[in-house]
């Protein structure tokens, strides 16, 4: 299974592959320079358009979904530094900071020593509630 796929020259980025062993499942994920993971957990490949590149991301195998009950079905624990690529219905649903549309990722830069990405969602924390003013 091929993951990362960047025009001519695939196979001149280092370690672009990972595998990530969690909860019991096997997922072929994106390796950045920066030491995150991207896993796409969606049914097609996902094209990121860069600067003068195209990224695709192939699906790692597993999908997330909602089932009809409109519980999602098919996440991953979390786990730090490890981003995954959900469909638009899963992300609403679910209030986890780990996860992404294509919408939200942008290519910085592809060379033959990986390739680094920048997430423009904003990452959801919990924020401690603020004591209330006079």
């Amino acid at each position: 299974m091929v993951l990362l796929q960047i025009g001519g020259f695939m196979d001149k980025v280092r370690n672009a592959i990972a595998i990530l062993y969690r909860d019991g499942q096997k997922y072929i994920a994106l390796a950045t320079r920066d030491g995150q993971l991207v896993i796409n957990l969606t049914d097609s490949p996902i094209k990121i358009d860069g600067l003068d590149q195209e990224l695709t991301i192939f699906p790692s195998g597993h999908i997330a979904f909602l089932s009809n009950d409109k519980n999602v079905i098919g996440l991953p624990s979390s786990r730090s530094n490890v981003y995954f690529i959900v469909k638009e219905e899963v992300f609403k649903l679910s209030k986890r900071s780990d996860l992404l549309l294509p919408k939200h990722i942008i290519v910085i830069d592809i060379t033959k020593w990986g390739v680094k990405l920048h997430f423009k969602r904003k990452i959801y924390t919990k924020s401690k509630p603020q004591p209330k003013g006079r």
